[in-house]
């Protein structure tokens, strides 16, 4: 039978057989949140070479008009917030209020180093992570168009620009139909 371990558990559960016991620990998922990548860009374009800091807003929200907040993003914990495949931290310790979407509700503003994030070349989106003060886990994704790459990763297809190319498109044409062999 499950156990509660404390208000932030659901439940503690043991499997048991004859030669093993494992305790499983399941613990309450993240509420989603929204939060937007550079607030007031569409698109939240990434340049990945560039050494400035992207900020990234979470947002309050609240159901309807005059209701109370279902999320208060001025209770987010800063020394939780991560963003990125790699985790980056926010590059000044702290985030600073600001009402980034225009609705009245104070929103959370943190930034974090383009380089440290981990956010890779054709990723559609990217991922901030945290905790607020009361010990409550979120997560909010928002899009993002990378910019800065490399042509070879941006562009997977073959370029038909310039005679190289156009000879070596024609020669593998022809090893294809096996009417040319490479000779030696």
């Amino acid at each position: 039978m499950p156990e509660s371990t404390d208000t932030k558990t659901i439940a503690l559960v043991t499997l048991s057989s004859p030669s093993s016991k494992v305790n499983l620990l399941i613990a309450p998922l993240s509420k989603e949140v929204t939060i937007d990548i550079k607030p007031g860009s569409d698109p939240n374009s990434i340049n990945l070479k560039s050494k400035v800091v992207i900020p990234v807003a979470v947002l309050s929200t609240n159901t309807a008009e005059g209701d109370a907040l279902d999320f208060d993003a001025t209770q987010v914990d800063f020394s939780t917030v991560t963003f990125g495949p790699n985790g980056a931290v926010e590059s000044h310790g702290q985030g600073h209020v600001e009402d980034v979407d225009g609705d009245g509700d104070p929103d959370m503003v943190f930034h974090f180093k383009t380089q440290e994030t981990g956010i890779a070349c054709g990723d559609p989106d990217a991922t901030l992570t945290g905790g607020t003060t009361g010990g409550d886990q979120f997560t909010g994704t928002d899009t993002v168009k990378t910019v800065g790459c490399n042509d070879s990763k941006q562009d997977t297809s073959i370029s038909t620009k310039g005679a190289g190319a156009m000879s070596w498109i024609f020669l593998v044409g022809l090893s294809v139909l096996g009417l040319w062999r490479r000779k030696g």
